[in-house]
């Protein structure tokens, strides 16, 4: 997806079209997304996800709402195998017309969006509910057995013949008391 330029903004210039309260804009499109690492998002023009918004202009400030949908490729957690993974989300969200500079201080700390120089990105809504539908242990099953710790291996397509012994993670602290006991022994037999 490099030979692409990302989408920077979608915008919508509130003035030229949302002149007037109760006057509504529908926006749609598509992106294909590439998350680098955590939720770090890039949007291209594409297809892999479709959006639709309408914004209707309130007293104060715009609503948006619409919906995005489509499937995306992402990295299993365990095996580090792709998997598809179905977003499906509604979105609905109201975005606040701040005037002063000391009320877009205010509003940025509480989180809420707003519009800044008469213009609102559309993306940073789209970014946020792609974000809320990805989730957070990405496994491609429930029951995904990961890699082999020694050799590397995928376990879901087959076992390995490594030897491994698992050690529950709450008694490390009792092996390392063991071991210093057994070193504490020794040197007292000495």
């Amino acid at each position: 997806m490099t030979d692409r330029e990302p989408i920077q903004s979608v915008d919508i210039v509130i003035d030229e079209e949302l002149p007037e309260v109760g006057d509504s804009k529908k926006k749609a499109g598509g992106f294909d997304l590439e998350i680098n690492s955590g939720y770090d998002m890039l949007f291209y023009p594409g297809t892999e996800i479709s959006w639709s918004l309408e914004a209707t202009r309130i007293f104060g400030g715009i609503e948006v709402e619409g919906f995005i949908r489509g499937g995306l490729s992402l990295e299993c957690y365990r095996c580090l195998e792709s998997y598809r993974f179905q977003v499906d989300g509604h979105i609905r969200e109201h975005v606040i017309c701040l005037d002063s500079h000391e009320d877009k201080e205010r509003e940025a700390d509480r989180g809420e969006y707003h519009i800044e120089g008469g213009v609102f990105d559309l993306l940073q809504v789209i970014r946020d509910a792609v974000g809320l539908s990805l989730p957070i242990k990405r496994l491609c099953t429930l029951d995904c057995r990961g890699l082999c710790g020694v050799c590397g291996r995928n376990l879901n397509t087959g076992s390995c013949e490594c030897l491994t012994v698992e050690v529950d993670a709450r008694l490390k602290p009792l092996e390392a008391l063991r071991e210093k006991l057994e070193n504490a022994k020794l040197e007292d037999e000495r």
